[in-house]
C-alpha cells in the first residue's frame, strides 16, 4: 500500500470517520453506498451489461393486469439491469436472476416497487427511465444503517465513493459526506462556536 493508512472507524454502525489532511471526514455509509450503486446501475443500464445472479430457486411473481402492462414496458430495461424474468402463465412470472449487488432477498418486492414507481411517474424518455430504475435499485440494495462493517469494507466504500462522478450526494440529494476542518474543531472546543 502507498504509505501509512489513516485510521478509520465506524460510529453507531452508521457513519464512517477518518482523519484527512484538513481535519475529519464523516461518511454516511448508507447514503454513500446508494450513490455508488446508483452510478453502477446507471452505467449498466446505459451499456446493457448488468450482471445477473441466478437464483437457485426461481421466485414466483404474480401480477395484476396493470402491473403486467408495466412489466412488459419495462422488461427490456429490467433485463439490462440484470433481472432474469420468464413468463409462466397470464400474470405469473418466474424471477430466475437478479442484479448481482441486489442479493436474492425478496426480488418480487423489488420488482413491484420498480413497477409502482414507473406507474406513478410514467417516465418514457430512456435516460430518465434509466435514472429512475437505477435510483430504485440502489435504494433497495444499499447497505442498511446499523450494519457493522469491517475495516477493509469501510476503506473500499470510501474509495468507491470518491471514484463516483458525484460523490457528495445521493441521487435524491441527501448529503453522503461532510468534512470538519481542524480549525472548526478547535473553534468549537475553545467555546467560540461561531
Amino acid at each position: 500500500s502507498q504509505g501509512e493508512q489513516k485510521p478509520i472507524f465506524q460510529l453507531q454502525r452508521q457513519l464512517l470517520v477518518s482523519s484527512i489532511k484538513s481535519g475529519l471526514l464523516v461518511v454516511d455509509q448508507q447514503a454513500a453506498h446508494q450513490r455508488i450503486l446508483y452510478e453502477k446501475y446507471l452505467t449498466q443500464l446505459q451499456q446493457g451489461k448488468g450482471a445477473s445472479q441466478q437464483l437457485l430457486f426461481p421466485e414466483r411473481l404474480e401480477l395484476h393486469k396493470a402491473e403486467v402492462g408495466w412489466l412488459l414496458e419495462l422488461q427490456e430495461e429490467l433485463a439490462r439491469a440484470g433481472f432474469g424474468l420468464v413468463q409462466e402463465a397470464d400474470g405469473v412470472w418466474n424471477i430466475q436472476g437478479v442484479p448481482v449487488e441486489l442479493g436474492t432477498n425478496d426480488a418480487s418486492a423489488v420488482i413491484r416497487n420498480l413497477l409502482a414507481q414507473y406507474a406513478e411517474h410514467q417516465v418514457h424518455e430512456l435516460a430518465a427511465l434509466h435514472e429512475q430504475l437505477a435510483r430504485g435499485l440502489a435504494k433497495h440494495a444499499a447497505i442498511a444503517r446499523g450494519r457493522s462493517l469491517a475495516e477493509p469494507e469501510m476503506r473500499q466504500l470510501i474509495d468507491e465513493l470518491f471514484a463516483c462522478e458525484n460523490p457528495y450526494y445521493t441521487p435524491d440529494g441527501q448529503q453522503t459526506l461532510l468534512t470538519i476542518t481542524l480549525e472548526e474543531l478547535q473553534r468549537r472546543l475553545s467555546g467560540n462556536a461561531h
